[in-house]
């Protein structure tokens, strides 16, 4: 668990045993169906303190959805038709024992999680300062008026943060952790903890973060390479400084809107990759992909022919380059696959609004929503 180690005391012996398997457990809940009225820990009866010992949380709360639905039922057939034409055909499909194809057998990928478990990714200056900021966030967000969170955010969940990092560095096979691996890992424990009752999401100001590479100075140069007197004057001088002004206050979206924006993206970058486009590549592989201007034209074009009034289009004019942007920095169901150069003698308002209107987005790898 988060200690690395287990406490047994079993006939006045008393052992300490290291922990270093993964622990997954799925619980159903409390009289067989989800109660959204109450929280996470009165639906599966177990204690706070026991919930947070876990790195990440899921509610998955099964509801009807015809598209998601006819999607799951599609899979089971072609699984069932697969596994029948194998066995009409005298056998198996390579790599599936229920014949369905797969890219990697069982044993390549028990080969590739020995070798990727083997590295020991270090955490660097970005990673690191993208961790504390991350976590200084989540602790903010906890104590926010009217926050109910699955489980408080407490220290375990910085150790969960470095924990997930690392492992997605390990699955890339990377030496070094960077701070695309912790605003990851930051996404997937903000999603974990949310609470499955919170109809509403807040999106950030658009200026909202500076990047996380450039931040690492700023969390770490005092104490990293400092002199002492150096460093006493630097805080001395950080004490005269004025208060910084507060930052705005995030904007609260019905999460039902925000679910709208990412599935007809979603669903649109999914179309294009079915017709074989292959605008751009993400990680060395071709990808579909589209700028965010033509994807907001589509989607109010879209949008108009379901009929939707002007007065609605009109509202929804401002708030959905936002709610992209969310998407971007904090589901991370789209990426930003390639975005324009700046121009010569282009100033930096000139170049972000190009940049937030020529940027090709493609769907996230680790995206799995239909």
């Amino acid at each position: 668990m988060e200690q690395q180690t287990i406490s047994i005391t079993k006939a006045g012996i008393q052992a300490t045993l290291a922990a270093r398997t993964s622990i997954l457990a799925a619980a159903n809940p409390a009289g067989g169906r989800y109660d959204r009225s109450k929280p996470l820990h009165y639906n599966v009866a177990l204690p706070p303190a026991i919930l947070s010992r876990f790195d990440l949380l899921h509610v998955m709360v099964d509801e009807p959805d015809p598209a998601a639905d006819a999607a799951v039922a599609r899979h089971i057939v072609a699984t069932h038709q697969a596994r029948a034409a194998a066995d009409a055909g005298g056998g198996g499909v390579a790599g599936g024992p229920d014949g369905a194809a797969t890219p990697y057998t069982t044993a390549q990928l028990q080969r590739f999680v020995r070798y990727a478990r083997a590295h020991r990714p270090r955490l660097s200056r970005g990673a690191a300062a993208a961790i504390v900021k991350g976590f200084v966030r989540l602790r903010a967000g906890d104590a926010a008026p009217g926050s109910r969170t699955a489980y408080r955010i407490t220290v375990r969940q910085l150790e969960a943060l470095v924990r997930l990092s690392e492992a997605l560095a390990r699955a890339r096979l990377s030496g070094e952790v960077s701070p695309a691996d912790v605003r990851e890992a930051l996404r997937l424990v903000r999603d974990s903890v949310s609470d499955v009752e919170d109809a509403a999401e807040t999106l950030l100001p658009e200026d909202g973060d500076a990047e996380d590479e450039a931040a690492a100075d700023d969390v770490f140069a005092p104490a990293a390479d400092a002199a002492p007197a150096v460093a006493a004057l630097a805080a001395a001088a950080a004490a005269l400084e004025p208060a910084r002004a507060p930052q705005p206050a995030g904007t609260r979206v019905p999460r039902a809107v925000v679910e709208r924006v990412r599935d007809m993206l979603v669903m649109r970058l999914r179309t294009l990759e079915s017709q074989g486009r292959a605008d751009a590549t993400l990680g060395g592989a071709p990808v579909a992909a589209a700028s965010q201007a033509d994807l907001l034209a589509w989607y109010f074009t879209t949008r108009a022919a379901a009929g939707a009034g002007t007065a609605e289009l009109d509202a929804e004019a401002a708030l959905v380059p936002r709610v992209v942007q969310h998407l971007v920095r904090s589901h991370q169901a789209l990426v930003v696959v390639e975005q324009p150069v700046r121009g010569p003698g282009e100033g930096d308002a000139e170049y972000a609004a190009r940049v937030r209107a020529e940027r090709l987005l493609g769907v996230n790898p680790n995206f799995g929503g239909e």
